[in-house]
C-alpha cells in the first residue's frame, strides 16, 4: 500500500494523517511505503508520526518503508536520527518491490528449527 505524505507534514497535517491511516498501521502484517516525493516541509512532530506509524506496523508484525524524500525531509530525518530506522528508497515503485512476498516469520521458524547448534 502506498501512501502520500501532505506537502506540509506539520503538527495538524501529522496528526490528521495519522488518524487516516491508523487502521491500515493496525491490520495483519501492514507493508506500506509512505510516498514523501511531494512533501517540502516536515517539523518535528511529522518526523515523530512517522515513528509512530513505524512502531504501529511494527506490532503487527508489518514494515513501513519511506520514498522520495526531498532534500529538507532527508535534513529534519538525519538531525532527529529517526531516518536510521526506516529504510529509503528513491521510488514508491523500488520501495514496494523490496516489500518481502513471503511470510518472514514462517520461514525463520522453518530455518531454526532444521539447524542444528
Amino acid at each position: 500500500m502506498i501512501k502520500k505524505l501532505p506537502r506540509r507534514f506539520v503538527r495538524e497535517h501529522a496528526v490528521r494523517f495519522h488518524c487516516k491511516v491508523q487502521q491500515l498501521l493496525n491490520s495483519d502484517r501492514p507493508q506500506i511505503v509512505f510516498d514523501l516525493s511531494k512533501t517540502r516541509h516536515m517539523d518535528l512532530k511529522g518526523a515523530d508520526v512517522l515513528l509512530q506509524c513505524l512502531r504501529e506496523a511494527v506490532k503487527c508484525d508489518g514494515e513501513v518503508k519511506l520514498a522520495g524524500l526531498t532534500p529538507l525531509v532527508s535534513i529534519v530525518l538525519e538531525l532527529t536520527r529517526i531516518g536510521q530506522l526506516f529504510e529509503t528508497y528513491e521510488s514508491t515503485t523500488s520501495a514496494a518491490k523490496s516489500f518481502s512476498s513471503f511470510l518472514p516469520n514462517v520461514g525463520v521458524t522453518r530455518l531454526l528449527a532444521s539447524t542444528q547448534f
